[in-house]
Order: structure tokens, then C-alpha cells, then sequence
């Protein structure tokens, strides 16, 4: 039997992202694009790679509870199969259970791993058969950290972080409410702008109204979509008249307020959405943006491609500036020898780790020594 071609986009995606640690979202626009995948089947890729990239925790338990092997000893193509298959499986309805498994088991015979193929069968029939059982044991108890982290495919310390921090009750709600599709929420230039655009997204048909809940979330420039954006809104957007941006990212420049004449240094991750919402907001003056190192170039391109639609010349001056001040600020501070160890807390892990790092200037460099270590295992999805 044939791979359908949204299963084969999926597998792909899920091999890419695990695999490769490459992102989830280029590793599908490429292959759909390459695929020339739309409409119906690049819904039906999207929906299954993304939901199985989200369900790997709970994929993973279930894998190990139903094969009682470890998911580090299985070949990194059955891995991705059954992952694939445990999500049509347990997440999506509209999947009959002899298509998943028999698709799973393709996938398996056409990338050199067919000797895997009988298990992979056996563990899929199993599971569509225990799917209750399944269901009751990995997906209705989050009682504890541990089983909260399974039922909600979430990292267990950030289970456990929650857990202690906000309480369980809390912690609980938060971890289900990440598994929720996301609000579509837009940002027009400011709240004149914002109002024609509604007007006339209302005239095409489009449900469309501006951002509530109080301040800070009740943005001027932001609006909230609700049902299907038709054509318009992907125009509007290749167009530069919308920024896709959710209301919490709008919130914290709301929170910031920058008003003209005041100087902003933006030190926040890419691509650039809040460092644009600043600028709009101090028309254009002393907005301070800076790339990170490390950012894929394809999305370093959709960065600059940003900032070239949303007045260029003041940003691209503005991020070259920042980042002459703080090389200059860096450079001056390790000449001085003010320390031989930078310990840097780690934003992620809320103070649980932190990054060193050394300065070999320092006169008593040499007396630093290394003792013992420990491994620190991250989840790939922080890296998406």
C-alpha cells in the first residue's frame, strides 16, 4: 500500500525535528512546498506532524509501556512511526485504526527498517485494542507531577517547577491549557489602522473584533480572529499591514510603553515582532534591535524581510548601533578583570541552572578547576 503523501510529510517532519533537532514549522513548509502539498492534504500534514511533535511525551510513555523497551533503543525510524501512529491512534478521530497502522508500517519498509515492520505492527494493534486502557492510564490521571507531565506531554521539571511554584491545581490547568489551539490574533500598525482593517475584513466575511481582557492584554493595535480568515488575512499579512502576534507578546511592549525620544535596547529573541510594535510606537526613533546568535538563517531571512517592510533603514542602523554598544560594553568589562567566573542564570530553567562563563584574562584563571559533572537534559520542543 502507497505512503499517503500527508503521512509521508508528517514522518518527514518528525524525523527532521528529532533527528536533526531541525524546527518543526521549516521542516514542514519546505517539504510541503517541495510536495506541493495545499488545501486538504497540507491541512491533514500539518495537523499530524504538529500534533505529533506535540503528543511525543504521552506518544513516548505509551511505546514504552506497550513494548517495555526503552525509547533510546529503538532505530530512529520506528521511533518517528509509531509516534505518528500512536497519535492517529489515541489523538486523531478522524483516522480509522487499520489505516494507521498499515501507513505506519510503510513508513517503516521504505526507510530501510523493515525489519522492524512486525513490530511496529504489533505494538500499533495492541494499542488500538488497549486504547481505554491507554486512555485511562496515561491521559485522565495527572494526580502528580509525573503523570501530569505524561497526560499533558510536557517536560516533567516544568511539571515539577509549576508544581511547586503555582500549586497543583494551577500547575494542572496551565499544563492542559498548553495542549489548546491558540487564539489567532493579528496586529495592525496602530489603532486607526487596526479599525479600517476590521472594517473591511468584516465586508469580506471575516470575524474579526479587537483585543479584550483588560489591560495589558487589550492592546489598541491588536485583534482577535475567530473561525476561518479565508484569503484576506494571509494577503493583508504578506502585504505588511498585519503582524501575526498574539496578545501576550503584544502585552509586554503595552507593559513597556515606549513613547518617541526614549531609547529602547531590544535584547528578546527573533524575529522581531515586538521589536516592530516598538518602533511603530516611538515612530520610528531609537528602536534598538538585535538578532541572536545562533538564529537559522531562514528565519534570520523572515527577520530582516520584517524589518524591510516595517521601515528598514531605522532598525537596520539602530541594530547595528546596539550591537557596537554592547560588544564595546563586553569587551571593556573582561579588560578590567572584574572576575575570573561570569555565572549567568539560566532564563529557562527559572534558576536552576546556570551558563558559565570564564574569563582567561583574569589573574587567577588558573586556579579554576572543574569537578564534578552532570548531564542536563533538555526538551527539544524549547528549541522550536
Amino acid at each position: 500500500m502507497p505512503v499517503a503523501a500527508p503521512r509521508a510529510l508528517a514522518f518527514e517532519v518528525l524525523r527532521e525535528t528529532f533527528e536533526r533537532e531541525g524546527h518543526t514549522e521549516v521542516a514542514f513548509r519546505a517539504g510541503a512546498e517541495r510536495l506541493g502539498l495545499d488545501g486538504r492534504d497540507r491541512a491533514q500534514a500539518q495537523r499530524l506532524a504538529y500534533g505529533s511533535v506535540q503528543r511525543r511525551g504521552t506518544s513516548d510513555a505509551a511505546i514504552e509501556r506497550l513494548s517495555g523497551r526503552a525509547m533510546r533503543l529503538l532505530d530512529p525510524p520506528v521511533a518517528a512511526a509509531l509516534r505518528l501512529g500512536l497519535y492517529e491512534l489515541l489523538f486523531a478521530d478522524a483516522t480509522p485504526d487499520h489505516a494507521a497502522v498499515d501507513q505506519a508500517v510503510e513508513l517503516v519498509k521504505i526507510t530501510n527498517a523493515g525489519h522492524a515492520s512486525g513490530f511496529v505492527n504489533a505494538i500499533l494493534r495492541r494499542a488500538a485494542r488497549e486504547r481505554a486502557e491507554l486512555t485511562a492510564a496515561l491521559l485522565e490521571d495527572d494526580s502528580t507531577p509525573e503523570a501530569a507531565a505524561v497526560a499533558h506531554s510536557a517536560p516533567l521539571w516544568l511539571a515539577l517547577m509549576w508544581w511547586e511554584e503555582l500549586g497543583a491545581e494551577a500547575a494542572r490547568s496551565l499544563l492542559a491549557a498548553c495542549n489548546e489551539p491558540a487564539e489567532v490574533a493579528m496586529r495592525a500598525a496602530d489603532q486607526e489602522a487596526r479599525a479600517d482593517l476590521m472594517a473591511r475584513l468584516r465586508g469580506e466575511g471575516v470575524d474579526v473584533s479587537p483585543a479584550g481582557g483588560g489591560w495589558p492584554l487589550d492592546v489598541a493595535e491588536a485583534m482577535v480572529f475567530r473561525g476561518r480568515t479565508g484569503d484576506s488575512v494571509p494577503r493583508l499579512v504578506a502585504e505588511g499591514m498585519l503582524t501575526p502576534q498574539s496578545r501576550g507578546s503584544a502585552a509586554v511592549v503595552e507593559v513597556l510603553a515606549p513613547r518617541a525620544g526614549e531609547t529602547v535596547l531590544d535584547l528578546c529573541a527573533g524575529p522581531g515582532i515586538k521589536t516592530g510594535q516598538i518602533a511603530t510606537r516611538m515612530e520610528d526613533r531609537e528602536a534598538f534591535a538585535k538578532a541572536p546568535v545562533g538564529m537559522p538563517i531562514d528565519r534570520y531571512k523572515r527577520y530582516m524581510k520584517l524589518i524591510e517592510k516595517r521601515h528598514a533603514e531605522d532598525l537596520e542602523f539602530a541594530q547595528k548601533r546596539a550591537l557596537e554598544q554592547q560588544r564595546k560594553q563586553q569587551t571593556k568589562e573582561w579588560k578590567e578583570n572584574r572576575t575570573a567566573i561570569l555565572r549567568v542564570p539560566s532564563v529557562i530553567t527559572s534558576g536552576r541552572e546556570n551558563n558559565i562563563v570564564f574569563n582567561p584574562e583574569h589573574s587567577e584563571f588558573a586556579l579554576v578547576h572543574a569537578e564534578a559533572s552532570e548531564s542536563v537534559h533538555w526538551d527539544a520542543r524549547l528549541f522550536r
